[in-house]
């Protein structure tokens, strides 16, 4: 089919903007230079008079005998070079389609016009209005509104007579016989902008692949499985892209697995609504791209590929009605992530088994550039799992909690039974901004060996950490985990939701290969400990900056921090710890600790303190002046050192030593039955219940006289 070529513009002008005369034009192959690689062309549509190139120019038109003329050819795109004659360039383009080639033309009809002729009724209609229409007279493209008005769907009226012998050449962008259709390669399209270029429509609907034109339905009943693996598949021959998924009022169903290769992109659009608690399917899926997975065994996405990845994604999975012993359904995980750069992002999972797993091979690992980021999680086995991932992996804004019958007893029973928030396995170098894990297991760290090296999290940074609720926020799987990170601002709390029981300990760090940072910790309530460090060689963990409002709370006497043998614990920034009244003590066990101290002289060596007589041991009087220290100033344990000299002991005597507003008796049962010196050292005791550390006191039996004394109050 012969083809017109056609100016892009009404005519040629010269650099000068005057019409182009004794130009140059050059017609070639598409993407070639067209003065080294011209391709035929012809001076008629029969293609039977070539048309020798370089073709001249006169008065900006293509000149036929030093008249205007039109050229034709059998390539629907070409290049197209335009030079004056001084040899510079005035238009060039190395893929050129003309607007009213075949692109946008699909009929075309010539009549011969008789003297005064003004109608022209033509055998094809058009559309007025839509720009589908060209008239050329001898040659010369017609301007409509000025030469001509389109006047029917098959009718043209000319403004002025036409001269007998006129040839008149009607182009039909378009075909609107509703008996037939037209091929959306013959129909160009063009950006609106500057410097945009033409295209045909099925180029343009190619650029993005709807999983729509491969046949998917999403009604929730039809397997999609292979409509939607189609339209990726069809996506990686062209180069990789965006396959989209529109949102249908319902579900994808993915009975199967749709695997994405290298570099495409399975794309929709997030949910828009949240239809409470005990939603059904429907009421769900009535709103943005959903997806139900119904395969057991197999995942349903599986990111197989580098630079692919899901967007804009909502899945939901059918689970039974809650009762008495609920358990959930198994299905396989909802995204598994197994190549590099890839990208998980405005992710919503509802119903779940398992969530997303990124998981790589023990000979190679894995990880790098894998960004995830506004995710939800609601899963009931595990919500996130990483295993041998050996570079950095960026999180962000992940919510790990449960959206489905959130407040039913069962369920909730269920989750804190048997959910793990993350099952962190070999991960090394992840960065994460923004966690929350709910009502869970938290993350439970378990060794994983890649390349020959094994540990857990390791050289991990977590800022912006909420465990909520958890039975545990952290915990090891083994007492041999290898794992050092650190996280800042974190916030724990636990409690006992519907009646449940708490749980004992909030981090079990209960390895002798692990070291922990925490940078701002703030520990609302926990069930018992809050913390379990060690196992009897090692262990190390370092906080800047505590605040625990509560801990204790199951049982009364549990301490705070335990320390297993050969543990260390570092403390710095102590702003709050609070101690309930029927809590133990802040820090137990024969671990390391290492505080913030200070050391108060209240008696220099050998001071004298004035005769003191003791008059019974229940009888306090001050030998001191106040002293304005309190756990508010971050103390929270004292401990008295030194020595006091008696100087007039009884037989029997003992004295005893307390601080003021304290209430409890630092050391009592002193020996004052002989005179001398006497050792004085209390070991650290918790400070609790006071606004402040006032004087020291004495009391002791009665006739019992110190007069000397060195004491020293040290603060931690």
């Amino acid at each position: 089919m012969p083809y017109i070529i056609e100016s892009p513009f009404p005519s040629f002008n010269d650099t000068d903007g005057s019409p182009l005369n004794n130009g140059y034009v050059y017609v070639g192959s598409a993407n070639l230079n067209p003065v080294t690689d011209p391709i035929p062309v012809y001076w008629d549509a029969a293609l039977t008079q070539p048309a020798a190139q370089p073709i001249r120019t006169i008065n900006g038109y293509l000149s036929r005998n030093g008249s205007p003329g039109r050229i034709y050819t059998n390539f629907i795109t070409y290049s197209f070079r335009v030079t004056n004659n001084k040899g510079e360039q005035v238009f060039s383009d190395l893929n050129y389609t003309d607007p009213t080639s075949s692109a946008g033309s699909t009929y075309q009809q010539v009549i011969t016009a008789i003297a005064g002729q003004t109608v022209f009724n033509l055998s094809r209609t058009y559309v007025p209005g839509t720009n589908n229409l060209f008239v050329y007279r001898n040659g010369l493209r017609l301007i409509v509104g000025q030469d001509y008005n389109e006047t029917g769907y098959s009718q043209v009226t000319l403004t002025a007579g036409a001269d007998n012998g006129d040839e008149f050449v009607f182009d039909i962008g378009y075909n609107y016989d509703s008996a037939a259709s037209v091929d959306a390669q013959d129909v160009t399209y063009k950006l609106p902008a500057v410097d945009s270029v033409f295209t045909n429509v099925e180029a343009k609907l190619a650029e993005t692949v709807s999983v729509k034109d491969f046949g998917a339905v999403g009604d929730g009943v039809t397997d999609d499985t292979a409509a939607i693996q189609a339209a990726v598949n069809a996506c990686s021959l062209k180069g990789g892209g965006i396959v989209m998924m529109p949102p249908t009022g319902a579900a994808y169903l993915i009975a199967g697995q749709i695997s994405l290769p290298n570099g495409v992109v399975l794309t929709g659009q997030k949910a828009g609504n949240f239809n409470g608690a005990t939603g059904t399917i429907a009421q769900w899926t009535n709103k943005g791209t959903w997806i139900q997975p119904t395969n057991t065994v197999n995942s349903c996405i599986r990111v197989a590929g580098h630079g692919a990845g899901v967007s804009g994604l909502n899945f939901i999975h059918s689970q039974p009605t809650p009762s008495a012993g609920w358990a959930p359904t198994v299905y396989g995980w909802t995204i598994d992530v197994s190549h590099s750069h890839t990208l998980v992002e405005d992710i919503c999972i509802v119903n779940a088994y398992n969530g997303i797993r990124f998981s790589y091979t023990s000979t190679s690992g894995g990880g790098t550039f894998v960004r995830m980021r506004d995710v939800i999680v609601s899963a009931f086995n595990e919500r996130l799992r990483t295993a041998n991932v050996n570079d950095t992996m960026y999180w962000s804004d992940i919510h790990c909690r449960n959206l489905w019958y959130s407040s039913d007893s069962n369920v909730v029973a269920y989750i804190r039974a048997n959910t793990i928030g993350w099952r962190c396995g070999y991960t090394d170098n992840i960065l994460v901004d923004g966690l929350e894990l709910f009502e869970d297991r938290g993350i439970l760290l378990e060794d994983g060996t890649t390349l020959g090296n094994t540990h857990s999290l390791y050289n991990a940074t977590l800022t912006n950490v909420q465990f909520n609720l958890n039975q545990r926020s952290i915990s090891c799987a083994s007492t041999t985990v290898t794992a050092r990170f650190k996280m800042c601002n974190v916030v724990a709390q636990q409690g006992n939701a519907f009646g449940l029981t708490w749980s004992d300990r909030m981090f079990s760090l209960d390895s002798d290969n692990i070291e922990a940072e925490f940078t701002s910790l703030t520990v609302n309530d926990a069930g018992g400990e809050i913390m379990r460090l060690g196992n009897g060689t090692g262990g190390k963990c370092f906080i800047n900056g505590l605040f625990v409002r509560g801990y204790s709370s199951i049982t009364a006497g549990q301490t705070a921090f335990g320390l297993n043998t050969n543990s260390t614990l570092s403390l710095k920034g102590i702003h709050e710890f609070i101690k309930p009244a029927s809590a133990g003590t802040r820090i137990s066990g024969s671990g390391i600790v290492s505080m913030r101290q200070a050391a108060i002289s209240v008696y220099p060596t050998f001071s004298s303190i004035g005769t003191q007589t003791g008059t019974g041991t229940a009888s306090w009087a001050d030998i001191s002046t106040l002293m304005r220290y309190a756990p508010s100033m971050g103390y929270f344990q004292v401990q008295l050192v030194g020595q006091i000299y008696v100087s007039t002991p009884q037989i029997g005597g003992t004295l005893g030593l307390r601080l003021q507003n304290y209430g409890t008796v630092l050391q009592t049962g002193i020996d004052a039955s002989t005179v001398g010196w006497k050792n004085i050292d209390t070991n650290l005791v918790d400070i609790s219940g006071t606004s402040f550390l006032g004087r020291l006191q004495f009391a002791a039996t009665a006739g019992v006289q110190v007069n000397l004394a060195e004491i020293n109050v040290i603060l931690r």
